[in-house]
C-alpha cells in the first residue's frame, strides 16, 4: 500500500495542484526514500514534505553555487551538492529533515 495517495497529498499542499502528473512519476522514489522502517507517527507526512520539496527543486532546475572561476584557460567549479544542504534549500525540505530526525530511535548495543 502506498504511504499515501495524490488526493491526500494535494489536500494537504494544495498549491501542487496541476502538477500530479509530475507527482505521480515521483512517488516511488520518495517511497523508497522514507521506507517501512520509519515511525508510523512521522513517515506519511514526512514522504509528502519530500515530495513538495522534489517539485519545487525539479522545477527550479539544478542550480549549485558557483565556487571557483577562472577566465584564461576557462575553468568553472560547482559547489558539490551534500543532500542535507539541498534539503534545507526549501521550507518543505527543512521540515522533512525535522520528521526524519524524529523518526528513529536510536539504538543500543549490549556485548
Amino acid at each position: 500500500m502506498p504511504v499515501f495517495t495524490i488526493e491526500e497529498f494535494l489536500a494537504r499542499f494544495p498549491q501542487f495542484d496541476g502538477q500530479e502528473d509530475q507527482a505521480v512519476l515521483m512517488i516511488p522514489e520518495i517511497e523508497l526514500m522514507v521506507g517501512e522502517n520509519w515511525n508510523t507517527a512521522t513517515r506519511k507526512i514526512a514522504a509528502m514534505y519530500l515530495l513538495a520539496h522534489m517539485l519545487i527543486t525539479e522545477s527550479a532546475g539544478d542550480s549549485l553555487p558557483l565556487v571557483a572561476a577562472s577566465l584564461g584557460p576557462i575553468s568553472v567549479r560547482y559547489a558539490e551538492p551534500k543532500l542535507t544542504g539541498m534539503l534545507e534549500s526549501t521550507e518543505f525540505g527543512r521540515r522533512y529533515l525535522q520528521l526524519r530526525g524524529k523518526s528513529f530511535v536510536a539504538g543500543i548495543v549490549v556485548v
